[in-house]
C-alpha cells in the first residue's frame, strides 16, 4: 500500500465527508491499484508516475470489482472523484499531476475505459457514435446498393436507428402490416407497451414505398427481412455496413451505438426517460447513460440554473 496516498485519502475524506460519501469506494479502488507504487511520496506519485493509463486502469479495476457499479455513472462518479480530489487537495498542497490538469472525465477517457470493460464482460456499455464518426457511417451506408431490397432496407433501418433510436430487436419485431403507406404511418409495438402511431415525413413515405416495390417476398411476416424474407437477426443487421467499416479499420459501429445517437437526439428534443423507453424499447439505464454521456465536459450548475431560470 502506498501509505502516503492513503493518509492524504483519508485526510480528504474526513474534510469532505458528507458531501463526497459515495467517493470513498473509488478512492479505495484508485489506492488498490497504486500498490504498485508503493514506495513512491505522494509528490512523487503524481509528478512522475500517474498518467490517464493509471486512471483509466484503476477505473476498470473499480468497475469490475463492484456488483453494483455496472453503468456509464460509475465511470463518471470515479473519474470525478479523481478530479475533485486533485484540484481539492492535490493543488492546494502544491502537487501537480500534468495528465490530470484538463480533468480526466472526458468522452475520450470514457470510451478507452468502456472498450476495456467491455472485453471482459457480456453486458456491455455502449456509447452513442460521436458527430464525426455519424458521418463516416452516413458514407457508409451511402455505398449501399440502392437497386436490391435487402441494402436498401438496411439504408431505411439506419435513418430509423439514427433519427429515432429504436432498439434493434423494436425494427425486428416489426409486422409488414406496421407500415400504413395509405395514411403515412409506422406502428411502433413495444412489448406490452401501448402502440405508438409514428407519422412518417415525404422521405421516409419515398423510401419505404421504394423498398416495398423492390421487396421479393410480398407475402413475409415481417416488414424488413433477410436476403432470403425471413426475420432479421442481429448478426445481419446493417452487416454490409459493419462488413465495410472493419475493412477500413473502423470500430464501434453497430446497431446499438447508431441507435444510442437516435437517443441521444431525442434527450436533447426535450423527450422524458419514460417517453425515450416506451418509443425506443431501450431500458431505463442506457437512457440515463446516454443523458450522462451528454454532460460529460459540461457545468451542470449552469445547465440547471439556466433551466430553472425560465420558469421564474
Amino acid at each position: 500500500m502506498n501509505d502516503s496516498l492513503k493518509s492524504a485519502f483519508d485526510e480528504y475524506n474526513n474534510l469532505k465527508s458528507r458531501k463526497r460519501r459515495n467517493y470513498k469506494a473509488c478512492y479505495d479502488s484508485f489506492l488498490e491499484y497504486c500498490d504498485i507504487f508503493s514506495n513512491y511520496s505522494l509528490k512523487e506519485l503524481f509528478n512522475n508516475m500517474i498518467t490517464l493509463h493509471e486512471v483509466e486502469q484503476a477505473c476498470k479495476k473499480y468497475f469490475l470489482s463492484s456488483k453494483k457499479t455496472k453503468s456509464l455513472e460509475a465511470i463518471n462518479r470515479f473519474l470525478s472523484a479523481i478530479d475533485l480530489f486533485y484540484s481539492e487537495y492535490l493543488i492546494p498542497h502544491g502537487i501537480k499531476c500534468e495528465p490530470l490538469e484538463n480533468g480526466c472525465r472526458n468522452k475520450q477517457v470514457i470510451k478507452r475505459i468502456c472498450d476495456g470493460i467491455n472485453e471482459d464482460i457480456k453486458q456491455k456499455i455502449y456509447l452513442p457514435l460521436s458527430d464525426d464518426e455519424v458521418e463516416i457511417t452516413k458514407k457508409l451506408v451511402y455505398e449501399l446498393d440502392e437497386n436490391k431490397f435487402y441494402t436498401f432496407g438496411q439504408k431505411i433501418i439506419f435513418e430509423l436507428f439514427l433519427n429515432y433510436g429504436f432498439k434493434a430487436q423494436v425494427i425486428f419485431d416489426m409486422p409488414k402490416d406496421a407500415l400504413d403507406l395509405e395514411n403515412r404511418i409506422l406502428l411502433i409495438e413495444n412489448g406490452n407497451e401501448s402502440t405508438i402511431k409514428l407519422e412518417l415525413d415525404d422521405d421516409l413515405v419515398a423510401a419505404f414505398e421504394k423498398y416495398c416495390v423492390l421487396q421479393k417476398y410480398p407475402d413475409r411476416k415481417y416488414l424488413f427481412t433477410n436476403t432470403k424474407g425471413k426475420k432479421l437477426a442481429s448478426s445481419s443487421v446493417l452487416d454490409s455496413v459493419k462488413q465495410k467499416a472493419i475493412k477500413k479499420k473502423i470500430e464501434g459501429i453497430n446497431s446499438t451505438t447508431i441507435a444510442l445517437k437516435g437517443v441521444e437526439k431525442l434527450i436533447s428534443k426535450g423527450f422524458t426517460i419514460s417517453e425515450i423507453r416506451r418509443f425506443t424499447g431501450f431500458e431505463v439505464q442506457k437512457v440515463i447513460d446516454v443523458s450522462e454521456y451528454m454532460l460529460i465536459g459540461k457545468d451542470i450548475d449552469e445547465i440547471i440554473n439556466s433551466k430553472l431560470a425560465q420558469f421564474n
